[in-house]
């Protein structure tokens, strides 16, 4: 392996993504994905049976119609931009550095990454993780997958003797940084600039987690809570301008609130009537399926709603109300973490 002394690799940390908008594709994907303990941390005898069982039988087909909805032509935008981003920091950067891209569900793989570059001879490598906000979920995740590809199983029966590891730095969250709240900040002024309506409020969104993890010590809450109060004064917006939320919740687990969907509208009646036929088919077809506003049950069996969240409609009826898209007085942020052109997290969990 021929040395590099001078050169510093500098791995971009990307979440990932499927080859192609399909089932057969998504289903590799969505299994590394939510086998990740970091992700879903019951323990496997009980959430193996599940995953294997019903989730990677019946999601997969879903989830690639989602995906279908946002890939384009160049491929998975989440891929594009990660693409664009990497080659553009190579630029930035020069010769002294070698930038590579690795994904941490997904090909290229962080291990086939630090495979590119212990093979070119780099010993020092840098992290930049894609997450702004830290969470044991995501840029945890990417931690374990680093160390590992870095230094090798360390499980006594799998144990990877690996005689030259290279030294490795992370970048710590920027949640805060400057730099990052200014980008976010031009963003958000060009997307306005294209209205040709001005926004009553802005609402400041970020992917959630459950609950649990907060409480056990997680510190994303806080993070994304700070970012969105530096961004709403980047932009000069007053407590009554903009209101903040978590989207995308998945399994019955409590998840971080308010909920976007709950903020914003005035609390309707809950839907508890009889359903013509055609709706009672699309009742039963939602009761079978999470959707990213909650769960819909019947009558016999309704849950109490999230404190601010919105009793729900069967979908028939939620689109004849409008209720299948944000209100028009919102200007919607997206702020999840991390980039992606469909607010970040993969449709795999919406």
């Amino acid at each position: 392996m021929p040395n590099n002394p001078r050169k510093i690799g500098v791995l971009v940390a990307q979440l990932g993504t499927p080859k192609a908008p399909t089932a057969k594709a998504v289903r590799p994907y969505l299994r590394q994905f939510l086998s990740d303990p970091r992700v879903i941390d019951l323990h496997p005898l009980k959430w193996y049976p599940i995953l294997y069982l019903f989730v990677l039988t019946l999601r997969p087909a879903r989830s690639a119609a989602l995906y279908a909805n946002i890939w384009t032509d160049e491929g998975s935008p989440l891929m594009v931009h990660s693409k664009a981003q990497t080659k553009g920091l190579q630029e930035r950067l020069g010769d002294d550095y070698r930038v590579i891209l690795g994904m941490r569900y997904g090909e290229p793989s962080i291990e086939q990454a630090i495979k590119t570059l212990e093979a070119e001879g780099i010993d020092r490598i840098l992290v930049f993780s894609m997450y702004p906000q830290f969470s044991s979920t995501t840029t945890g995740s990417i931690y374990d997958a680093v160390n590992r590809a870095a230094n090798g199983r360390r499980c006594p029966w799998f144990f990877d003797r690996k005689r030259q590891m290279p030294t490795l730095r992370f970048v710590p969250p920027y949640y805060d940084h400057p730099a990052y709240i200014d980008a976010l900040k031009q963003t958000i002024t060009d997307e306005t600039e294209r209205l040709d309506w001005k926004p009553d409020r802005h609402l400041i969104t970020f992917h959630g987690i459950p609950k649990r993890y907060i409480d056990e010590g997680d510190p994303y809450r806080r993070q994304c809570e700070e970012t969105a109060q530096l961004l709403a004064a980047a932009l000069e917006l007053s407590e009554d301008d903009w209101t903040g939320g978590f989207q995308s919740r998945f399994g019955k687990e409590p998840w971080l609130e308010p909920y976007p969907l709950g903020l914003g509208r005035p609390r309707r009646a809950p839907f508890t009537g009889r359903l013509p036929r055609l709706h009672r088919r699309l009742f039963g077809n939602a009761r079978r399926d999470w959707s990213r506003r909650g769960r819909i049950v019947p009558r016999r069996r309704r849950r109490s709603t999230a404190p601010g969240a919105l009793p729900q409609r069967p979908p028939g009826l939620a689109r004849r109300y409008g209720e299948h898209r944000a209100p028009r007085a919102f200007g919607l942020v997206g702020l999840t973490n991390p980039p992606h052109s469909a607010h970040t997290f993969p449709p795999a969990l919406r």
